[in-house]
């Protein structure tokens, strides 16, 4: 079968021409597609088909430090499918400018432009299930008076909703009946062996229970997810001296998620629809963003504003019903209050981190340490972009802000939200000084290892990754396949 338990296999070891590991997003898009262009893939899961037992989970076990806890389990499941099966269905591309390396923020940029992903991004939307593409203000909101005004540098954009797209369900029977794909469930990947010039010749899983298999392969795609991805590669650099990323400085470091923060209450006009409207493939949800020029002109890190109706507002007379913003002949019942939150772009921080502790899960691998640390102007940029918001109220006639509390060292520890999204500790360079893969997802100084996932984002935007991610897994299955049909 193309899909078996590892405790059911007649062999502990197999021959791939290219071993994918992980099943998830990442890891079944390469996989699948790889198999789609006639190579022999062997991908292994560390989970099964259902969500974990308690055991399991307790692989996921770690210590964490920084400004505020995080959830480390909660946030990642191990089965096939992987982070899919909690996936809320959020998409939108990255936008240009998060590819763009910019002078006040160190480490941002890409080594590859939007243009160079762009063609990645039509197979994404089919992957994820995606008819509508539109994600800028040029497509018309069906109810444009429901918007506020794209002024003042502020503009409106557009997520788009994937069902969403659960890959256990949805391709589980594409990797079940590949003739060329063999997934290999509760198999975790332990390590690496390698060769004396540091090329990897083959990988080792087992599985709680005492399971082993060996697959030996012409190249490796690390697809563990943010946070696993640089676990086992930094646990391979641990025990193997020949290791070609094994002096890779950037490897761990980086760690981003998608930072939340309530910035307080809006009053503005009623019937804002700053919600997801729409059903089925025409779901949509606006958000009001800050202009690029105005993002590199005031030094300002991307994000966007999400606004929810509130039952009632403290601090505002509804009074403000009467003034000329609202509109002519507006009384008092023609204004509501609306809760105010940021989904705001961290910088790449090298403080922020994963890396290995001296304690030991059931596998003997050693468990990780997350220090989730933030850069000091990412605050300063967060709270002049809530001023810049502030500003275009004003400017535009169209509400009055509440902040709630100032972004300040007391109050952030408490206000920081998390999404979730693990980025960054693998990260795209054009060198091995400033990241840990090239432009093409290979490790820096590697022939034969690549990554697919967000680990590899350098920077990050405030867009939901998993578009993303999937259309990287597709150019990585094209540069794979163009690769090996070269050599």
């Amino acid at each position: 079968m193309s899909l078996t338990s590892i405790s059911d296999l007649t062999s502990t070891v197999t021959e791939a021409e290219i071993c994918v590991l992980g099943a998830g997003p990442a890891g079944i898009t390469c996989a699948v597609e790889l198999s789609r262009r006639g190579h022999d893939v062997v991908m292994l899961e560390g989970g099964g088909l259902e969500p974990p037992d308690d055991p399991e989970l307790d692989l996921y076990k770690g210590v964490v430090s920084g400004p505020r806890n995080y959830p480390l389990r909660a946030s990642r499941l191990r089965y096939f499918g992987g982070t899919s099966g909690h996936w809320g269905g959020w998409c939108r591309p990255l936008d240009p400018i998060d590819f763009e390396a910019k002078p006040h923020i160190p480490h941002s940029g890409w080594p590859i432009t939007r243009p160079d992903l762009e063609r990645w991004y039509g197979p994404a939307h089919e992957w994820l299930q995606i008819d509508q593409v539109e994600y800028y203000d040029e497509r018309p909101f069906p109810t444009p008076s429901a918007l506020l005004p794209t002024a003042h540098g502020m503009r409106t954009k557009y997520f788009r909703f994937s069902p969403p797209t659960r890959f256990c369900e949805t391709y589980l029977d594409a990797v079940g009946e590949s003739k060329n794909l063999r997934c290999v469930l509760n198999a975790t990947a332990t390590h690496f062996d390698f060769d004396a010039d540091g090329t990897v010749r083959l990988v080792k899983a087992r599985s709680l229970d005492g399971h082993s298999i060996t697959v030996e392969a012409d190249k490796f795609v690390v697809a563990l997810g943010g946070i696993e991805s640089a676990r086992f590669l930094l646990g391979c650099a641990d025990q193997a001296p020949t290791a070609p990323w094994r002096d890779l400085n950037w490897l761990g470091r980086g760690f981003m998620d998608h930072a939340g923060w309530q910035m307080g209450s809006i009053i503005a006009k009623s019937g804002l629809q700053y919600r997801v409207t729409g059903t089925g493939a025409e779901r949509i949800m606006p958000v009001l963003t800050i202009d690029d020029d105005v993002l590199r002109n005031n030094k300002l890190i991307n994000c966007c504003l999400i606004l929810q109706p509130l039952a009632r507002i403290k601090g505002f007379d509804k009074a403000y019903g009467l003034n000329s913003w609202v509109g002519a002949g507006a009384g008092i019942d023609d204004v509501d209050g609306y809760r105010a939150a940021l989904i705001w772009e961290p910088s790449p921080c090298s403080t922020s981190r994963i890396s290995l502790s001296e304690k030991r899960d059931a596998l003997g691998l050693r468990r990780l340490d997350l220090h989730w640390d933030f850069n000091d102007e990412d605050f300063k940029m967060l709270d002049a972009s809530i001023s810049h918001i502030n500003l275009y109220l004003h400017l535009s006639h169209t509400g009055r802000l509440k902040l709630d509390k100032p972004v300040n060292p007391k109050n952030i520890a408490g206000r920081i939200g998390n999404g979730w999204h693990h980025m960054g500790t693998t990260r795209m360079s054009h060198d091995e000084k400033s990241g840990v893969v090239d432009r093409n997802c290979k490790i820096h100084g590697a022939d034969n290892v690549f990554v697919a996932g967000s680990s590899v984002f350098p920077s990050v935007g405030f867009s939901n990754p998993t578009l993303t991610i999937t259309a990287l897994a597709c150019r990585l299955a094209a540069h794979l396949s163009e690769l090996s049909n070269r050599g």
